[in-house]
């Protein structure tokens, strides 16, 4: 199991890789850009500034604060918990569902 994933993408409109690490309780660390705060939230671990500074991620890495979340499996469990709630498959094709069946009407 991984520690953390993070994306420091300036674009990114779905982030994929963020969702499915989310999918697997993997607290999350991602630049406030497109679509990357739709999944990283507090909830889910830490958005960075789009023009951040490396050595300010990496003190932010090291922080007690930042390791006491992501190791806490609870803090892992909100974070499978979020993805269930907000963007898992069966939960969007019902919704795809029932959009398509409203607007077929």
């Amino acid at each position: 199991s991984s520690d953390v994933c993070s994306s420091d993408l300036q674009f990114e409109g779905i982030p994929v890789t963020l969702i499915e690490a989310a999918s697997l309780g993997i607290p999350l660390i991602g630049t406030d850009t497109c679509g990357i705060p739709e999944i990283v939230t507090n909830e889910t671990g830490f958005l960075i500034p789009l023009k951040f500074d490396p050595a300010s991620v990496a003190i932010l890495i090291e922080s007690e604060h930042f390791k006491k979340d992501i190791y806490q499996k609870k803090f892992r469990l909100r974070v499978q918990e979020y993805y269930n709630l907000n963007f898992s498959a069966s939960k969007n094709f019902t919704a795809l569902g029932n959009y398509l069946q409203k607007i077929s009407k």
